[in-house]
């Protein structure tokens, strides 16, 4: 989700290598301990998504116990009131990946890839080549065999068992050589719009919240990420309201 993880993403870091230190330290990094979502059911109104799980979980749901989904986090568990408090999710004494709390990271994207990126080259063997797409070949049963790029001026060949299009609405692999149509899912995904920026601390002192803040508006909601040395902010709506 952009700057916005979930805590599995610990699991995943721990088994390739990385530790948390530069975690923080390369992708201006925070901890995320669940969602705070502002004035979705009436105004002037909070509920949690607490990422530390109800207690007695796996065996009793609580669910039907509690009053409303407002005061859910509150009577299942502590999380809420560690993010109300202004408070991490671990102690520094703890080790790394560790914590009474379950969290995630708030993140820097673009330096999260960098990191990804320098560490599977430098230490997993990962080849990363960069190369502008110039044309895609099918095989004999309609499968891409291999991509036709230009690196520095340079024409190359990338053979593989796999490919992911990531070319976004260009679809250069499934749409243009595969011939996969778009399908539109507006009829019940209306959030068709975002604006989102990258906004300053006005002190060096601000507080950062260890959770994301999704307040509700007319047609959408506007997200609130703290990192280190900014915040993502942004606005995704439905255009049509």
């Amino acid at each position: 989700m952009g700057e916005g993880t979930w805590p599995t993403l610990r699991n995943t870091m721990r088994s390739i290598g990385i530790d948390e230190k530069t975690l923080f330290k390369m992708c201006f990094a925070g901890f995320k301990q669940g969602g705070k979502f502002v004035n979705w059911a009436s105004e002037d109104d909070y509920y949690y998504h607490p990422f530390t799980v109800p207690l007695g979980y796996g065996n009793i749901d609580l669910a039907p116990y509690v009053d409303d989904i407002r005061s859910f986090a509150t009577q299942s568990n502590y999380q809420q009131e560690v993010c109300e408090a202004g408070l991490a999710p671990r102690s520094l004494d703890e080790g790394e990946y560790q914590g009474i709390c379950n969290y995630a990271y708030h993140l820097d994207a673009g330096a999260f890839a960098d990191l990804l990126k320098d560490h599977c080259r430098d230490n997993l063997g990962v080849q990363h080549h960069v190369g502008t797409v110039n044309h895609v070949e099918l095989d004999k049963d309609g499968h891409i065999s291999k991509l036709n790029l230009e690196r520095d001026g340079e024409p190359f060949n990338l053979e593989a068992d796999m490919f992911v299009d990531c070319t976004g609405f260009r679809s250069l692999l499934l749409g243009e050589a595969l011939g996969v149509p778009f399908k539109s899912l507006d009829d019940v995904l209306y959030n068709d719009s975002a604006l989102a920026i990258r906004v300053p601390y006005e002190d060096q002192h601000d507080p950062m919240a260890s959770h994301t803040i999704a307040t509700g508006q007319n047609a959408g909601w506007i997200w609130d990420i703290g990192l280190t040395n900014r915040r993502g902010v942004g606005h995704v709506y439905s255009s049509q309201y």
